[in-house]
């Protein structure tokens, strides 16, 4: 994933995206397509995701509010968490966007981008 059009970018920047243009999708094991099929889905406690240890996931300030303020001879930032966010059970998943993501085959054929393909993959 190109670092100036990475997820986080984007969320910070939402003016990029073209609204109706995402794709929110779930990845499964093939064992787990019928239970998703069925309305399942499964869930972990925040504090799971939190300790992930690897380049792709994984951020301690999850469920946190941070702020900073900063003036000319003054600097301040705070941290605010509570106990019960890290029991929050939450699901993972996908947010696509058909013109970053994609591209276009012909009239609405899409293909995957590869190197979106190979970002993916590293997050199995």
């Amino acid at each position: 994933m190109r670092k100036d059009e990475s997820y986080l970018n984007l969320f910070k920047n939402p003016e990029k995206l073209e609204i109706g243009n995402q794709l929110v999708i779930k990845f499964v094991s093939p064992e787990y397509v019928q239970d998703v099929l069925n309305g399942n889905v499964y869930m972990r406690q925040l504090k799971f995701f939190k300790h992930l240890e690897d380049d792709q996931r994984g951020d301690e300030n999850e469920g946190t509010w941070r702020q900073k303020f900063v003036n000319e001879d003054t600097e301040v930032s705070s941290k605010v968490s509570y106990k019960f966010i890290d029991e929050i059970q939450i699901a993972c998943f996908t947010l696509l966007d058909r013109d970053r993501d994609f591209n276009k085959i012909e009239d609405n054929w899409y293909k995957l981008k590869a190197d979106v393909a190979k970002d993916l993959e590293k997050i199995r």
